[in-house]
Formats: structure tokens, sequence, C-alpha cells
């Protein structure tokens, strides 16, 4: 049997190794990363565990890290352009083919923190969504809860191909489970 300190069992700033609940639709979450083609967007408030709820879903389904190139939307906040985002990332020139074909090379490309993109480059990302889907190249879009809507408002086709799921503060079943889980474990 492990034996777990207090801080791994309880800790608000890391991944919950020990703690982790998954959501009451957690099922349908998985099947979509299941789902050949599809994009996912995960949107919520602050704090509600959307990150941690991805990177838990590609632990489950076994996707390595090195099949997932995982972007930080803060960091390229001052480009206009969604494709030059995707070719400093890639360190490739600015050419769509070129970039599809590196995003192919791994099974998702999740942009986090997809809010604090630019106006342009979200745009274009959004836009683009439905050409990288039928070239085969899969995006997990993890932000604010504007974020699926600025996916939508760029294309209304991307509907069947993005699967969005908005990640709330959790009710007090959820909260209890957690709880006991640290508790047995702490």
């Amino acid at each position: 049997m492990t034996i777990y300190s207090l801080e791994q069992v309880f800790n608000e700033a890391a991944y919950p190794e020990v703690t982790f609940v998954p959501p009451s639709n957690y099922v349908h979450i998985r099947s979509s990363f299941k789902t050949p083609g599809k994009h996912i967007t995960v949107s919520g408030a602050s704090g509600t565990g959307k990150t941690t709820l991805v990177t838990h879903t590609l632990r489950d389904l076994g996707v390595a890290t090195s099949n997932v190139l995982w972007i930080n939307g803060r960091q390229y906040s001052s480009i206009d352009s969604g494709i030059a985002v995707l070719a400093r990332v890639l360190g490739a020139p600015e050419d769509f083919v070129e970039i599809t074909e590196l995003l192919k090379l791994v099974q998702f490309t999740i942009i986090d923190d997809f809010h604090h993109l630019s106006t342009g480059a979200k745009l274009e990302i959004a836009k683009l969504l439905k050409l990288w889907h039928e070239n085969g190249a899969r995006f997990v879009v993890i932000g604010i809860a504007s974020s699926a809507a600025d996916l939508y408002g760029a294309d209304p086709e991307l509907g069947i191909r993005n699967d969005p799921f908005e990640i709330r503060a959790q009710d007090e079943p959820f909260t209890r489970e957690a709880y006991s889980s640290g508790r047995r474990r702490a």
C-alpha cells in the first residue's frame, strides 16, 4: 500500500494523482477523444479542472505525451494569425499544407488557454478546423466559456465535427467523492 502525505492528496495546484473524480459526462468526453476525426472543445470558468480533465483523459486512453502537441495560448497572445502561431510552435513556414502535414504526425494538437490568443488567431484557427478535420489533424481547444462561441461563430458547419463540453463547478456528491478518495489514501 502506498502512503501519501496530505499535501500529495489535496493539492489544488497540481494534477490530482490520488483524488481525480471524473465529471458525470466523462463517458461522453472519453468517447469523443476516441472518435476518429472529432475536434473537442472543453470550456468553463478558471479553476474548474479543464486542463486536468484533458490530461486525465489522455492518460486514461494511453495516449503518449509524444503523440500530443500541447500549445499554451498565453505564450502566443501577441500573434495575430493562427497559422503564424502554429508555424512558430512547429518551427515551420507559414504554409497551411506544410503545417497540416506536421499536425498529422501527432494524435492531438491541444491549444490550452485558447481565450488568450488574439482575436485574429482564434478566428483563423476556427475557420480552418473543418479543413484540418478533412485532412486528419485533430484539435482539442481548452478555454473559458467564450472559446466554444468563438469557434461556432467563425464556422457554423463545425458543429458535427466538434464536440463541445462545458465544465462547471461540481456538485456536492462530486466533492464528497473527491474528499472520500483522498481520505482513504491520506
